[in-house]
């Protein structure tokens, strides 16, 4: 009996640590990431006091890499580790540092810029990477189709958030998203705030819904569950979808 009953209590362990099951299955831009690139593959905050804006790199399993300031995408490169010289390099503006110390969640280094100053990056939250990993173009199990832009700030407006769309009917307007943290027991669920400013007056938020988040290996999504703040309470499975050259 005890026995029985020391097996249910592992496994029942098992299935909550590991949260919901999730088919990785037919996922594209799947990269084998080497071991030594492991500890720096995702999205990281560059914390340094001298610093206004926050300044956020994005290194992925495929070496390119992304440099965001004040949440704008600023300049896009490629990167590498040496384990050898613990040298983690970056070809934006000539980045790179030394790296001293690595965690799970957190990395340290000193700037081989001349200040030899230290620097410490750590790992971007579900909310503050889905403003980054949701760019791009989607697809709902029902042919919904949506494109995000990069997280930025409307010229008409003082409003930010991922661009998804410039028109509604025969007006003009910017449809915009923001996230926020939202749930507690498992990884990647997030709020999405949705909203749209029109070029001639001003559309408050309009409602929100929750994102479900599936990332591979780095950081990379490829597809979303988004679940509706509404009575009917729909949920959309999107998946990502390259397009074509005429598309873009």
């Amino acid at each position: 009996m005890k026995k029985n009953l020391v097996i249910t209590l592992l496994i029942t362990a098992l299935f909550f640590s590991c949260g919901p099951a999730i088919d990785d299955n037919n996922l594209p831009n799947q990269v084998e990431i080497e071991d030594h690139l492991k500890p720096f593959v995702g999205y990281w905050d560059a914390d340094k006091k001298s610093y206004r804006d926050t300044h956020e790199w994005y290194f992925a399993p495929d070496k390119t890499c992304q440099y965001f300031v004040a949440d704008i995408l600023k300049g896009q490169g490629v990167w590498d580790f040496n384990p050898t010289t613990s040298i983690l390099a970056t070809t934006i503006e000539s980045n790179q540092w030394t790296v001293t110390l690595t965690s799970d969640n957190s990395w340290a280094g000193v700037c081989l810029d001349g200040s030899n100053s230290s620097i410490a990056f750590n790992r971007l939250s579900d909310a503050k990477m889905a403003k980054y990993a949701i760019v791009g173009s989607w697809e709902g199990e029902s042919g919904e189709k949506i494109t995000y832009a990069h997280y930025q700030k409307f010229s008409d407006f003082s409003q930010w958030g991922n661009v998804s769309s410039i028109t509604d009917n025969w007006k003009l307007c910017y449809h915009f998203c923001r996230f926020s943290e939202w749930g507690e027991d498992y990884d990647g669920v997030v709020l999405r705030l949705n909203g749209r400013c029109y070029v001639d007056d001003y559309g408050d938020i309009l409602g929100y819904d929750t994102l479900t988040m599936y990332l591979t290996d780095g950081c990379i999504m490829n597809k979303f569950l988004c679940k509706q703040d509404k009575a009917y309470g729909n949920s959309i499975l999107f998946h990502r979808v390259e397009l074509t050259a005429e598309e873009k």
